[in-house]
């Protein structure tokens, strides 16, 4: 015997849902990275969970096999609603490949600051990451050395995110070092570069720029026990992968993600465009609940309990005041 069960909201959701398809173009860098691409994943997984629609996840390995991707979804008919999502790694493609849209597809790029040269139909948002990341540097300031750790050169939120916590952690009268891993998207995947070179970063603090290869940072800060180094948590609250994780720079794309597809369901359009900073909420400083068993270990200003609390809360207004006047330059 074969039963099943189901409540009302159940077939609200399938019958909004069941004539609708989206197709996910995964980063080329892949699931796995415990932050910012698994958090897209959680998005759209609660969204297909809730409202009944044919999901499709696909995984380029190469930018030209996103670029066969995006032009057979552009190319083939359908009678479906459909929506396509390309993670940040396809914003050329997306400039390139997609001239015109058939009234029932919709496109959603991710990480685009403006959409004016993209045709209608194409919605796209852009998570302002300077005002977060001059509070992280902020709080960082009283560290005697800081290196930001970002995956390549050129990319525009890596950039802000780099300019943020150079400017904030200035304020303690140090300038903080920048170092890329790749010239091009590899550096989003190469973990063990990223721990051989934190390896030497003994008594830095570590502001971590670069997706999957963060994991290799982390793991050099838990196993360099003969060091000060300090490292920020990126995407995601880290403060459970490493004791020396004071804080985490939190970017909440999934509630981006789900956001958007709801509303594209419900009304067969979305806003053109979107920029999240500090004060939306979508991206925020979270301070961890585990480090202060380490603090005993620092030096004196961080043997204060209350030392990144305060500090959170001294430079959070001023975060803000900064980015408005960065995104207005």
């Amino acid at each position: 015997m074969i039963c099943s069960c189901s409540s009302e909201s159940d077939k609200e959701h399938s019958d909004v849902g069941n004539d609708a398809r989206v197709t996910m173009i995964l980063s080329i860098s892949g699931q796995g990275d415990n932050g910012y691409n698994d958090l897209i994943t959680q998005g759209l997984m609660r969204f297909y969970n809730s409202s009944g629609v044919i999901l499709s996840m696909q995984h380029p390995h190469s930018m030209n096999e996103a670029k066969e991707m995006i032009n057979s979804w552009v190319n083939t008919p359908s009678d479906s609603k459909e929506l396509l999502v390309l993670a940040a790694d396809y914003a050329e493609l997306a400039g390139s490949e997609i001239h015109s849209l058939a009234d029932n597809k919709k496109v959603l790029l991710f990480e685009a600051k403006d959409n004016d040269k993209l045709p209608k139909g194409v919605s796209t948002f852009y998570i302002q990451r300077y005002g977060a990341s001059y509070l992280s540097g902020c709080i960082a300031s009283p560290h005697w050395e800081a290196t930001i750790m970002a995956a390549m050169p050129g990319e525009q939120p890596l950039e802000d995110a780099i300019q943020g916590f150079a400017d904030g952690y200035a304020k303690g009268g140090n300038k903080a070092k920048v170092f890329y891993l790749a010239n091009d998207v590899s550096g989003y995947a190469m973990a063990d570069s990223a721990y051989r070179y934190a390896s030497r970063l003994d008594d830095h603090f570590v502001f971590p720029l670069a997706g999957s290869s963060n994991s290799g940072i982390y793991k050099s800060s838990r196993e360099s026990l003969f060091s000060t180094m300090l490292v920020v948590g990126m995407d995601v609250d880290c403060g459970a992968y490493s004791g020396r994780i004071p804080y985490s720079m939190v970017v909440h794309i999934d509630r981006i993600v789900e956001d958007y597809l709801t509303e594209w369901l419900q009304t067969g359009s979305m806003r053109r465009h979107q920029t999240y900073g500090l004060d939306s909420g979508m991206i925020e400083v979270v301070l961890s609940k585990y480090f202060a068993d380490f603090s005993y270990i620092w030096e004196d200003y961080y043997r204060d309990y209350y030392y990144w609390e305060n500090a959170l809360k001294q430079y959070t207004d001023e975060a803000k005041e900064k980015e408005k006047a960065y995104e207005n330059k």
